[in-house]
């Protein structure tokens, strides 16, 4: 939005409230508030002229002085006051005396001075003499107004002589206007101006005169720069990038010069020099905003038609009031958070962060290395590597570095790296439905445990040796592998087992069956055809093996005390025998103690 520069619409109220009642018989011109009000300085007659010279500077309609170029009212010379550049050139060229009496005749060759000479305008003040002209004076007063061009209006017939700016007329012969010596401050920033009608009136006109400022037009293609950003009252953040927005007017300017002042005008300090700006249209600059606090602050712009090595002003404006450059203690993030304290590998998660204030970016932390992200608040990640990863956040500008948050903690996981180890079976020949146990090592970062018999897969819980019972003969291949959350683990190498029938013609009894010790039994005798050759092996009614038995005799028969490993009667209950010969024949029962 193109923002007009008007002085203060609080005042153009309070101005208007406060003066006497204007009647519908009333002329004024279109703008009166966009005359500038400035404190008197050396002067009426310089005083009253520039303030005629600001309606042309601010009138956008006409537009006809480049805002800035002749008016920085933003420039204070004795740091109090509204006192702009132009009002001390204004008396230096009418020769104004530091008793504040300026010549007449000089009134109109010093304002063409200063615009046209000095600052290469074409304007005609021209003075015209109510003591000469009579009525003709008051068809002046007329036409300027209705033209809405406001004038300098000299009463000379008091003793020592006044200036004022004149900006309408009544039809009963006032001239209204704002006197260059009111000084009742309307508002804090030394904003002079008071609106009242005149006591003279047209035919009383004997020392009354009238100077009339008509601008003329540019001497070059119109070319002009209204800023936009800042306009006044941004609070502009040390160490940030604020964008400065200006509109351009017409071809003539290539460059523009951008430059800031903290003290009020006295000094400027620049922003960019020759920054390139050709063409009519919005334009803008990233300004990183200095590290210093200042409540003062102006920026304005300069537009320049560059012609080889030398630059020749077209246009300039400022800002309508004053900034300021906060410099901030960065506060931390107020809060940290991540999508999921735990993922697998190659998942991708999200911390996220409270947002600081007038910063220019954040750091983020990971694992105790810094590293800057950007002006955001949220980061993904996607770790190479498994492990637990630990983040905190810290705000940052240009001049600062803010407290770090607090932290959170994401852990990455994988499926097992690697296969289990030591893959052992208890038997790798085993009879029909004989138990036999198959047992691996552990694997890290495991849930669980799968096993494959001949490439079917069950899971098998999170045990590390599982307990088979096969009813089929043959050559079985078993294999291992664990898992967890994030997959399945690679595969043991495949172990086998063979199992083998139960021949029913080997011919082995028993006896005494059952076993009574109480009754003086002290052996139990394996005894048959085959005896003298078979290995018997003994296992409980669980299928847990107990012990194997050989006949070193070479009898028929094979006597066994059934004891354990410390001489003890082993436990009553049923047990199980299975006899092999060398030929691979075999033979199985089942005899009972009872003690």
């Amino acid at each position: 939005m193109l923002k007009d520069k008007i002085t203060s619409l609080v005042v153009v109220l309070i101005v208007l409230l406060s003066a006497p009642f204007v009647t519908a018989a009333d002329h004024l011109i279109k703008y009166p508030n966009m005359i500038e009000s400035y404190y008197w300085t050396r002067g009426c007659t310089p005083t009253a002229a520039a303030m005629t010279i600001s309606y042309w500077d601010y009138y956008n309609d006409v537009k006809y002085i480049h805002f800035g170029k002749l008016i920085d009212y933003y420039i204070s010379t004795d740091g109090v006051n509204n006192i702009p550049n132009l009002l001390h050139e204004l008396a230096d060229a009418m020769g104004t005396t530091s008793d504040g009496n300026t010549l007449r005749s000089n009134v109109a060759t010093g304002i063409e001075k200063v615009t046209n000479e000095i600052n290469n305008y074409s304007f005609d003040a021209r003075t015209r003499d109510f003591s000469t002209c009579g009525d003709d004076c008051w068809t002046d007063v007329k036409d300027e107004i209705n033209a809405g061009r406001p004038f300098i209006w000299h009463v000379w017939g008091n003793p020592s002589g006044h200036s004022t700016t004149a900006w309408g007329y009544t039809d009963n012969g006032y001239v209204v206007l704002y006197d260059t010596w009111d000084n009742n401050p309307r508002m804090p920033y030394t904003q002079y101006r008071e609106n009242w009608y005149h006591s003279e009136y047209r035919y009383n006109s004997y020392g009354k005169s009238i100077t009339r400022i008509i601008p003329g037009q540019w001497v070059e293609s119109p070319s002009d720069v209204l800023l936009d950003d800042p306009y006044g009252g941004e609070r502009l953040y040390a160490g940030t990038n604020y964008t400065i927005r200006w509109y351009q007017f017409g071809t003539g300017i290539t460059h523009v010069n951008l430059e800031y002042s903290v003290d009020n005008g006295r000094n400027w300090r620049t922003i960019i020099s020759g920054h390139p700006s050709a063409g009519e249209g919005w334009k803008s600059y990233s300004w990183r905003v200095p590290c210093e606090t200042s409540s003062t602050v102006r920026v304005r712009v300069l537009g320049v038609r560059r012609v080889l090595f030398f630059n020749f002003l077209q246009g300039a404006d400022g800002s309508f009031d004053e900034c300021s450059i906060i410099q901030q203690n960065l506060n931390a993030p107020s809060y940290i958070r991540a999508s999921s304290s735990s993922v697998c590998l190659s998942t991708a998660y999200t911390v996220s962060w409270g947002g600081v204030t007038g910063v220019s970016g954040y750091d983020i932390e990971e694992n105790g290395r810094w590293y800057d992200v950007g002006n955001v608040t949220s980061k993904t990640f996607n770790p190479n590597n498994p492990g637990n990863y630990t983040y905190r956040v810290r705000a940052k500008n240009a001049c600062n570095t803010g407290a770090s948050s607090n932290s959170v903690t994401v852990q990455v996981n994988s499926k097992p790296a690697s296969a289990p180890a030591d893959v052992l079976v208890s038997k790798d020949t085993v009879f029909l439905n004989e138990s036999f146990t198959i047992s691996w090592g552990e694997v890290a970062n495991t849930t669980g445990y799968e096993l494959s018999r001949n490439g079917s897969w069950q899971e098998v819980g999170g045990i590390t040796s599982y307990q088979c019972r096969l009813s089929d003969s043959g050559t079985y291949y078993f294999k291992v592998r664990s898992f967890n959350g994030c997959g399945t683990g690679p595969e043991s190498k495949a172990i086998s087992v063979f199992v083998k029938n139960i021949p029913l013609s080997v011919e082995i009894n028993v006896s005494p069956n059952p076993f009574v010790p109480s009754r003086g039994h002290d052996l139990i005798t394996f005894f048959g055809q085959t005896a003298k050759k078979a290995k018997i092996d003994i296992y409980d009614k669980a299928g847990r093996f107990i012990q194997t038995i050989e006949n070193k005799s070479n009898m028929n028969e094979i006597p066994w005390k059934p004891t354990d490993e410390d001489g003890h009667w082993l436990a009553s209950g049923v047990y199980i025998w299975v006899a092999e010969t060398p030929d691979g024949d075999i033979s199985r029962g089942k005899f009972a103690i009872i003690k």
